[in-house]
């Protein structure tokens, strides 16, 4: 039996004991790397690129309109190249982190995207008969980011 290996998420403490012996590695009692990140299909790209003008406009408003319709000239291969960077287990289910930096008259923003796993109920009309695992995709912005550090130097040490 696996000696138990905790770490912390939104439900409390979470034993990765199994992850850690198939070859995850923990970075700081929060973050993993992961050996075999999830990776993007064509249509999660597709949804990443029809809405990261949006994202971007709503998370960073001090990115000119101009700069904003050009990612509309973003290839999917340019997402699907971005750099994996940590999974965490934040409702105890992987979600890998790819980082996409925009740099924007001399200043960086970092766009965060996630593929995460959920539990998600299976209907019969009304009916909830079962539960499954399905992949899903989300932009996040540097706030989110910073968020999962306690303190401003916490962030610091940590920016990507």
């Amino acid at each position: 039996m696996e000696e138990p290996y905790y770490i912390s998420t939104a439900r409390g403490y979470y034993d990765i004991a199994e992850k850690i012996s198939s070859g995850y590695k923990d970075i700081d009692g929060t973050r993993l790397i992961n050996p075999s990140p999830m990776v993007f299909n064509h249509e999660e790209l597709g949804w990443i690129k029809e809405h990261l003008s949006g994202f971007l406009k709503q998370n960073y408003s001090d990115i000119p309109d101009d700069i904003l319709s050009q990612l509309h000239k973003i290839t999917l291969n340019e997402i699907k190249t971005r750099t994996y960077i940590f999974t965490w287990f934040f409702n105890t289910f992987d979600e890998d982190v790819y980082l996409m930096t925009l740099k924007v008259q001399n200043k960086l923003y970092n766009i965060y995207m996630i593929k995460y796993t959920e539990m998600e109920g299976v209907y019969d009309r009304t009916e909830l008969i079962d539960h499954k695992l399905v992949n899903k995709v989300r932009l996040e912005s540097e706030n989110w980011y910073k968020n999962l550090f306690s303190d401003e130097q916490e962030y610091l040490n940590s920016k990507y």
